[in-house]
């Protein structure tokens, strides 16, 4: 029996037709130049075949310094410290200039610490992969960014590894900023209206509201719990410098004019067709309250042709919508696939530059 999609999901048909012509897609760059070729055998994990592809082209004096710069970003990604020193040299010789550095040059601390979007309902299910993605960021920047833009739901075993999550963070150092706590506070009251005897949903609200300036309704929630429960809750969630604090849309738009290349968004890693849908529901959600959706690429290291065309949906839809969706700080190698399949008529992409 055919599985029928359900109406209200719009990327479903397309998910299903991009991943049965991925190989299709690929076909758009037989015959085209050797960059794109590369490319092409990057986006698909063949990455020796793309460097051996670009090293034969880089073999002609002709080659640009585009060309070069695709290479350094494969390189560069693979950690090939060897090979990149030999091509830095080859680089510097041929074009009288300085290479680009093993390291790149943008630090990501200057675009602000990266976000963290809470997911629509706050269960145990939610909370593995939420769990995963936050560890992952804090090992690279010592703030998080938590929005609640999209929670609509907290139950009490969801509640309470998302606190367990924050104390494990707070340990290790990590400072949040909060946005959005109105709908967390929102949601919270909701739960524990339904579930008044859960210790978890108390514990939150006090957290959320020390963390939006609330302090003396935090204070009464304290004094209510020791009531209740015959117990004090953890000294630590009424703590301001320890839970953060909320950072309302006026204080941002002041850090992004002080600090023009602040990111809200981050795409890191590999995205294909297994990690792509998530992905995009994010981007999504994040863009129900934002204009302007700009997304950080600096980590981002391969997308293969699933999900490039997932992301061009998406971006289509957006911009439909009247949104402009900036990439910033992409790399060489992901910018070849971008540009064969005209990612900038729905996005705006700013390409790393050596």
């Amino acid at each position: 029996m055919e599985q029928e999609h359900e109406p209200e999901d719009p990327f479903a048909f397309e998910e299903d037709a991009l991943a049965a012509t991925a190989l299709a897609v690929e076909d758009l760059f037989l015959g085209r130049d050797p960059v794109q070729e590369a490319a092409m055998y990057w986006a698909r994990g063949d990455e020796e075949t793309a460097i051996a592809t670009l090293d034969q082209f880089l073999a002609d004096n002709a080659a640009p310094k585009e060309a070069w710069w695709v290479l350094f970003d494969m390189l560069r990604a693979r950690g090939d410290r060897r090979r990149f020193e030999e091509a830095a040299l080859a680089y510097a010789l041929r074009f009288g200039c300085s290479p680009p550095a093993l390291a790149p040059a943008h630090e990501q601390a200057k675009a602000g610490p990266p976000l963290l979007l809470l997911p629509e309902r706050l269960d145990v299910a939610a909370m593995s992969a939420l769990q995963d993605k936050a560890l992952r960021l804090a090992k690279v920047s010592g703030a998080l960014r938590l929005d609640a833009s999209r929670l609509r739901v907290v139950e009490p075993g969801g509640a309470a590894l998302f606190l367990a999550l924050l104390k494990k963070l707070i340990d290790k150092g990590v400072r949040f900023q909060w946005r959005r706590l109105d709908l967390a506070l929102g949601a919270i009251e909701r739960a524990r209206a339904a579930e008044a005897d859960d210790r978890a949903l108390w514990e939150l609200e006090i957290v959320w509201r020390t963390a939006a300036g609330q302090g003396e309704q935090a204070e009464a929630l304290v004094l209510s719990f020791a009531e209740t429960f015959e117990a004090i809750p953890p000294v630590w969630m009424s703590e301001p410098e320890r839970v953060g604090c909320e950072t309302t849309a006026s204080e941002g738009k002041v850090a992004r004019e002080s600090e023009p290349a602040r990111e809200d968004l981050i795409l890191e890693g590999d995205l294909d067709e297994r990690t792509i849908g998530e992905v995009v529901q994010e981007i999504l959600a994040f863009a129900r309250d934002h204009e302007v959706i700009s997304i950080d690429c600096e980590a981002l290291r391969r997308v293969d042709f699933v999900a490039a065309g997932m992301l061009y949906n998406a971006f289509a839809a957006l911009k439909g919508q009247g949104k402009q969706v900036i990439l910033r700080n992409v790399s060489q190698v992901v910018n070849a696939l971008f540009e064969v399949l005209s990612m900038g008529q729905v996005a705006t992409i700013q390409t790393k530059i050596y």
